[in-house]
């Protein structure tokens, strides 16, 4: 389960996007992961529609190949909205004896409809991600940091510098499949939000 809260500038209603995830492993190489997504903003519950993701891990095994590269290739479909894809090369590894690192590119826009009188047009985002963390208390909580730069449409035709920084915390119960991890991130440029709060709760089972 996923919450996505983007806090914005000059007094701007905040916007929540709540998802509802399920992963399945197809085969030792393809995940499919299919969402429901549901938002709110200024007091309306809306139901957004679904998302469906593949990702294709070039190796079998963790640390079976170097930087342990995966493909991810997202359709969302939107109610009364233009739908979006996207795709990234995810990446990451160990960081000396106890830290992980993780760091992906990636490349969205939307897809259809882009004469309609409603559409934003592509409404595109381009950029990398990168982060780090370490354990505090071993296989209870990591701690560490987390940065996304690029550009970003904003939903306008112009293309704006786009970058975001923040602390990330990690926590395990690994008894029950447990993990809670929460990431907030703090917009640099003026177009950027305030502030993106992430928090993911997981149960693997």
């Amino acid at each position: 389960m996923w919450w996505d809260e983007k806090f914005y500038r000059n007094g701007e209603p905040s916007f929540s996007l709540l998802k509802l995830e399920i992963e399945i492993g197809l085969t030792r190489h393809i995940q499919l992961d299919l969402y429901q997504d549901f938002s709110l903003s200024q007091g309306q519950f809306n139901i957004d529609g679904n998302q469906f993701e593949i990702r294709y891990a070039f190796a079998a095994e963790y640390n079976e190949i170097s930087w342990n590269p995966v493909l991810y290739l997202e359709w969302y479909p939107r109610k009364g909205q233009q739908d979006r894809a996207e795709v990234r090369l995810l990446v990451g590894g160990d960081l000396g004896p106890t830290g992980l690192w993780a760091a992906n590119l990636y490349a969205e826009g939307n897809v259809d409809y882009f004469k309609a009188s409603y559409a934003e047009g592509f409404d595109g985002e381009f950029g990398a991600t990168a982060s780090a963390s370490w354990p505090v208390i071993k296989d209870v909580m990591r701690l560490g940091a987390e940065l996304k730069g690029g550009v970003d449409q904003h939903g306008t035709p112009t293309f704006y510098a786009s970058a975001f920084v923040g602390p990330n915390v990690l926590l395990t119960y690994r008894p029950a499949g447990l993990k809670l991890t929460a990431t907030a991130l703090f917009g640099l440029f003026s177009a950027d939000p305030l502030v993106r709060l992430f928090v993911i709760a997981g149960w693997q089972f």
